[in-house]
């Protein structure tokens, strides 16, 4: 993890025949504010959206008590995963994002910056962007659209250790799983995809390279 002034000059892209590597550099926005974020209000080019936007639903989707069995923050609060495809496009999509197909909401997901972990270990296959971070909607604000993502390819031994990073910087509990109990459907299997790898990542998850700055 690196600091504000380093992490964002620093980052070069490492091109392939294939495609380009991941860059998993990571800051941690835990503690801005959306204001230091948001483009400066006297450039007329760069004024920030009103209209709601990908992230911004997705935030409200994962910050539901509706929809833990099919998609769920990770425990530390830095990515997220999806637990059942089917549902996601037949239950979700249609109400959120009036389409009904995987492929475009992956798409989407893509589109938005998101950039998905594949090192294997309790954050396996979730998604992560710096500014969408559980109990901080108002980030996603700040959030731009890719004009062309291209193709990227996985650097699992470059990727950030949340585990490691929430004992610095720890997130607000998931909303959807702190509420008054007669007000949230819960299942076990629910609660072991998104609350119980707390401990086997204590097990499983290896120290992330960081490139601290003095």
């Amino acid at each position: 993890m690196n600091s504000k002034n380093n992490d964002k000059s620093k980052r070069g892209k490492s091109k392939t025949s294939k495609g380009t590597l991941i860059d998993h550099t990571y800051y941690d926005y835990s503690t801005s504010e959306l204001s230091e974020l948001l483009p400066d209000k006297n450039d007329s080019d760069q004024k920030p959206s009103n209209r709601v936007t990908f992230p911004m639903k997705l935030h409200t989707i994962l910050s539901s008590t509706n929809y833990q069995d099919i998609i769920c923050w990770m425990p530390h609060g830095r990515s997220w995963k999806i637990l059942d495809n089917n549902l996601l496009a037949s239950k979700i999509c249609p109400k959120y994002f009036n389409h009904s197909s995987y492929d475009s909401f992956n798409r989407s997901v893509n589109g938005w910056g998101f950039k998905r972990l594949m090192k294997h270990g309790p954050d396996y296959k979730s998604y992560y962007h710096e500014l969408f971070l559980r109990g901080r909607p108002e980030l996603a604000l700040a959030m731009v659209r890719l004009d062309r993502p291209g193709k990227r390819i996985p650097d699992p031994e470059g990727e950030p250790n949340f585990y490691h990073i929430s004992k610095l910087f720890p997130l607000p509990l998931d909303p959807a799983l702190t509420q008054d109990s007669s007000d949230v459907v819960v299942s076990s299997r629910d609660q072991e995809n998104c609350i119980n790898e707390t401990a086997e990542a204590k097990a499983s998850v290896t120290s992330h390279r960081e490139n601290e700055s003095p």
